[in-house]
């Protein structure tokens, strides 16, 4: 067909406003139809007079769309309306279904979905696990009655059956079974290790809050005998806490993706770091008493008592992680004789030596306080009695164990970490001199030529308690041999070129153990020569 055959459109209004209705237009496409029939000799001529097949179509199209009921003007009206426009129809003309909202929500819908289901798996998963830990004996009950992969089989062909015979689904668990399954999820609550540091968080909390107030009204015989009792409990609750909560989480590293359970586990922390100070507010408070005084012994025992014992933890900690990752280190290379430590450390291992040195270093020594002096020598010899065994074991053991044998305590940063803050840092170290002294200078005593002065006093009692912590760190790491042999050679007026190995010592090594702690502690008795 030429173009110029083809019959020219009107313009779409002037068909909108003319377009017949659907009786009408079946009528005259039966007469067109027809009449193309009964002049088949001419039909281009008859052509021009009827509808295309594009109107016809598009006739029919909207013939088929539009609503029953709906006469063809009206939805030719509507149609005009968006002709006109050029436009589709507003968000908020189009219903929810069509609008991209739905589908994205819908999306975020399913993907939640999946990740819930993804959690509930894993959650079965461990309390399956749980579960048979707790109860070996039905994991063993289990392969006793059915030991081989072929009875399982037979089994499983037993249970259908068995199932299709009761009409029972497939799916549909036993009441017994849910029973277990309902009370398996009840008990994991108390097995839960947030759960429990959040409960103990809130004892200590509580604790904490009856402690102060003991302290504040600390008066009578009866209160100064609660404000006792409440020290001691509190120092009971410490010593409970950290083995509790820390143990099953002696695996958590301190970059795991576990946020919550690490940010619990250092609030728990602090507020252990929080109560101890509290109980040390209020053995200063009791002390002040002479009824309290009677309670003196007590109260500092235990509470160098917790220091000991935490320090313990960290080394019994250390020695668990260490077992874990014993294939770990019989893979490393056979040319290192020591075992080296993991660029991550473990969460327990780090913020319980931080919240051990904070306490160490927040608290508010005073010269000449009762009950300070004696609290603070049992901190510094809990802490350096545990530094001379790992020196000991350091400097010894290499000689004595196997080559390929581990050498330098995994703990042993964090006891260094521990040590200095209990020396005082860099700041509290007269301080701390002063109050270990035990023998305080008169301030009453009249200035004269015989007295000495200040600085020569606080030199001397820096000098006498430095030779105290010296010898305290010989005989933890000798084991009480005579001090005499322990003697660096005479050190050379020419010592040649020697090469600087600074930077190839081993980072937490044999050799940085050595300089870091003579460091804190002092070199005279070690290099009399050079005191």
């Amino acid at each position: 067909m030429s173009p110029s055959t083809v019959p020219k459109l009107p313009p779409p209004e002037t068909l909108l406003q003319t377009w017949p209705d659907s009786g009408q237009l079946k009528t005259t496409t039966e007469s067109s139809a027809s009449a193309s029939m009964a002049a088949q000799p001419t039909p281009a001529t008859n052509r021009s007079a009827t509808f295309s097949q594009s109107q016809l179509a598009l006739s029919y199209h909207m013939q088929i769309s539009k609503r029953d009921g709906e006469s063809s003007t009206d939805y030719c009206q509507q149609l005009l309306k968006h002709v006109k426009m050029g436009l589709p129809k507003t968000p908020e003309e189009l219903r929810y279904i069509d609008t991209r909202e739905f589908w994205k929500d819908e999306c975020n819908k399913i993907y939640n979905e999946k990740v819930a289901l993804e959690h509930k798996v894993l959650r079965l998963e461990e309390e399956r696990r749980s579960f048979m830990e707790k109860h070996p004996f039905i994991e063993a009950a289990k392969e006793k009655e059915h030991p081989g992969p072929g009875n399982s089989d037979v089994r499983r062909q037993g249970e259908s059956s068995q199932r299709m015979e009761a009409g029972t689904s497939k799916k549909r668990p036993a009441p017994f079974q849910t029973f277990l399954e309902d009370q398996d999820e009840v008990s994991d609550i108390d097995n839960d290790i947030c759960s429990q540091m959040s409960t103990m968080a809130i004892r200590l909390t509580r604790q904490q809050t009856s402690l102060i107030e003991a302290i504040h009204q600390a008066s009578t015989l009866d209160q100064i005998n609660h404000l006792t009792k409440s020290v001691l409990q509190m120092i009971s609750m410490l010593d409970k806490a950290i083995p509790d909560c820390c143990l099953p989480l002696k695996s958590l590293k301190a970059n795991s993706a576990d946020l919550k359970t690490l940010r619990m586990l250092r609030y728990l922390l602090d507020c252990i770091r929080r109560s101890f100070h509290t109980c040390f507010d209020g053995m200063n408070q009791l002390f002040s008493t002479i009824p309290g005084r009677m309670k003196q012994r007590v109260v500092i025992n235990r509470m160098i008592m917790f220091f000991q014992k935490s320090l313990d933890f960290l080394s019994t900690i250390s020695a668990l992680q260490s077992e874990g990752n014993q294939h770990t280190q019989q893979i490393q290379s056979t040319r290192n004789k020591r075992a080296k430590l993991d660029k991550v450390e473990y969460a327990v291992n780090r913020y319980l030596a931080q919240t051990l040195a904070f306490i160490a270093k927040q608290i508010d020594w005073e010269e000449g306080k009762i009950g300070h002096s004696e609290v603070l020598e049992g901190m510094l010899v809990v802490a350096i009695q545990r530094t001379g065994r790992c020196i000991k074991d350091a400097v010894f053991g290499e000689h004595i164990l196997a080559p390929r044998s581990v050498v330098i305590r995994p703990e042993t940063r964090y006891i260094v970490q521990v040590l200095y803050a209990t020396l005082g840092g860099a700041n509290k170290k007269e301080l701390i001199s002063l109050v270990l002294s035990k023998e305080q200078p008169s301030r009453n005593s009249s200035s004269g030529s015989n007295v000495p002065s200040g600085s020569v006093i606080s030199g001397q009692l820096l000098n006498k308690v430095r030779k105290q912590l010296q010898e305290i760190l010989l005989e933890s790491t000798l084991g009480g041999v005579d001090l005499e042999i322990m003697q660096l050679p005479t050190i050379p007026s020419d010592l040649g070129d020697i090469e600087d190995t600074s930077d190839k010592e081993e980072l937490y090594g044999k050799e940085w153990l050595l300089e870091r702690v003579w460091g804190l502690i002092g070199w005279d008795m070690v290099t009399p020569d050079l005191a």
